[in-house]
């Protein structure tokens, strides 16, 4: 029986429902990730609780005012579109009804700066830590892991090379998989946690933790405001700046597909005092 990431609900009126199951059969289909549907399907399930229309052939107007009453932050409001875009270009082409998204504008997301957490601030968290949350923790710090890709690492993703070289497989975002060399230290720690194997951090989504819990269990361990995502934007800076500010390695680190996307995690260690009275004028009397 198909698994559905938008359980039946009372308050989604009967058509939104089928409609809303058929189009998650469509992205299953389409081999999309489990988190991506679990999102899309969250994002048109919000709507059609909301809209006071019972059926998804909605007008431009009406989908309109429904989002502009919505106090999203931009990066929010670019992923309810983008889910509600999909949606209503498969509903036009299998229900014969013109799309309303065409009134939604694009979403100019402002890019913030690049925040890593400091290492005395994570060397306190890793300090108190139990042994799975300080794992976590290492493989977002030091590896620059998502939740996600953390979530899903599994015993057979790690291969011992000639050498002794260890490489962790890592199933990245997309479906996108990428190799990075494990160090002999998280590979003590994830052979503690399992050491018979199978998910190194076993839970109910599909036999491992959930990104969700993932990114909890981090929160709660971390001082102040820090967030897993931090520990990623450290990765990124520490690795940055030590390898000569090599942008394209750090991004092939993080999985990356945008060199843009990269440049919003890396903090420079360049002193700017020097680069400004290098480019000062000589000479210049007060």
């Amino acid at each position: 029986m198909q698994q559905s990431y938008g359980a039946s609900s009372p308050t989604v009126p009967p058509a939104w429902r089928e409609a809303i199951e058929e189009f998650e059969l469509i992205l299953v289909a389409l081999g999309r990730r489990r988190d991506t549907i679990r999102t899309r399907i969250t994002h048109l399930r919000t709507l059609a609780r909301g809209i006071e229309n019972p059926s998804p052939r909605i007008q431009e107007s009406e989908l309109l005012l429904w989002c502009g009453r919505q106090n999203w932050l931009p990066e929010t409001r670019h992923s309810y579109y983008s889910s509600f875009r999909q949606f209503f270009r498969w509903f036009e082409r299998t229900h014969d009804h013109p799309n309303p998204t065409v009134c939604l504008s694009s979403i100019r997301r402002q890019l913030p700066p690049p925040r890593p957490i400091p290492d005395s601030e994570l060397d306190e968290a890793l300090a108190c830590a139990v042994p799975r949350t300080r794992l976590i923790l290492r493989l977002a710090a030091e590896m620059g892991l998502r939740a996600g890709e953390i979530s899903r690492i599994h015993s057979q993703d790690v291969e011992i090379r000639a050498g002794g070289l260890v490489i962790l497989k890592v199933q990245g975002k997309g479906g996108k998989a990428r190799l990075l060399p494990l160090t002999e230290t998280l590979l003590t720690s994830m052979r503690e946690l399992a050491p018979y194997g199978g998910y190194i951090f076993p839970g109910n989504d599909h036999g491992h933790l959930s990104p969700r819990w993932v990114c909890h269990l981090a929160s709660r361990a971390l001082p102040g405001n820090w967030t897993l995502h931090t520990l990623r934007h450290r990765f990124a800076t520490t690795a940055y700046n030590a390898t000569g500010h090599d942008l394209v390695a750090v991004q092939r680190a993080l999985g990356h597909s945008s060199i843009t996307t990269t440049q919003r995690y890396a903090d420079t260690a360049i002193d700017l005092t020097q680069v400004i009275r290098a480019a000062s004028l000589k000479g210049i009397r007060l």
